[in-house]
């Protein structure tokens, strides 16, 4: 006997119900019965600066990284692609930024770094749909800072006192100092040539005539005054 129209159309409704009641109750069953992938996902990182165990003389260095998502395959889920990707970057544990990924290739600004030993991170995660898992990767460098700061601390610089100290050199015997030798020669003073008188005669020296004179009469007129002194009451 023949379906007719309505009868068909019937029938197709309720097998769609039916397999949409199925297909629930098959995502229902693997939600709590899941299978995880045989594979893991495939994601790179890499820091290309500042460099592993590197010294720097300045505060201010530029972070350089890429992040990248390979294909990925799985035997039972066939080829995933992700939905959401971010990239993230981190100094001494503190988050910088996070990107959303958009490109392989991320460049950060590190500025004010202090003194000694810094580390820095990439971390980048993503998310598949359909499944429970995401991926994730991550790249660590130490890297030092070593700079001259102008503002450091005054010393006080203490001037010792030097107390003058008397060294004497012994002069070897092998080998004596030159000797300065003084000559005093002697000066040659012309002789006193007696006086002449108008008539050709020697004139006499009264020099020491006159000092005996000078000599007696002072005698004299100190023993007048001494005995004018005793003869008065």
């Amino acid at each position: 006997m023949p379906m007719n129209k309505k009868t068909f159309i019937a029938a197709l409704a309720v097998t769609a119900i039916l397999i949409s009641l199925v297909g629930m109750q098959s995502v229902e069953v693997a939600k709590a019965n899941f299978i995880y992938p045989t594979t893991k996902p495939k994601l790179i990182t890499n820091i290309s600066s500042p460099a592993n165990n590197s010294i720097y003389n300045q505060d201010k260095i530029r972070m350089i990284f890429r992040g990248e998502v390979l294909d990925w395959t799985d035997p039972i889920y066939g080829h995933l692609v992700p939905t959401e990707v971010y990239v993230s970057c981190y100094l001494d544990n503190k988050l910088l930024k996070t990107y959303s990924y958009s490109s392989s290739y991320f460049v950060y600004a590190l500025e004010n770094l202090t003194n000694g030993q810094h580390e820095a991170k990439v971390t980048m995660r993503c998310v598949y749909p359909g499944i429970l898992v995401g991926g994730y990767d991550s790249s660590i460098v130490y890297f030092t800072i070593q700079t001259s700061t102008n503002t450091s601390s005054p010393t006080t610089i203490t001037t010792p006192t030097i107390s003058p100290t008397l060294t004497i050199t012994p002069t070897p015997l092998l080998s004596p100092s030159p000797i300065l030798t003084i000559t005093a020669e002697p000066t040659l003073e012309p002789a006193q040539t007696p006086t002449q008188t108008s008539d050709g005669t020697q004139a006499a020296d009264w020099t020491p005539v006159a000092l005996v004179f000078a000599v007696v009469v002072a005698v004299a007129v100190a023993a007048l005054v001494y005995l004018k002194r005793r003869r008065k009451p």
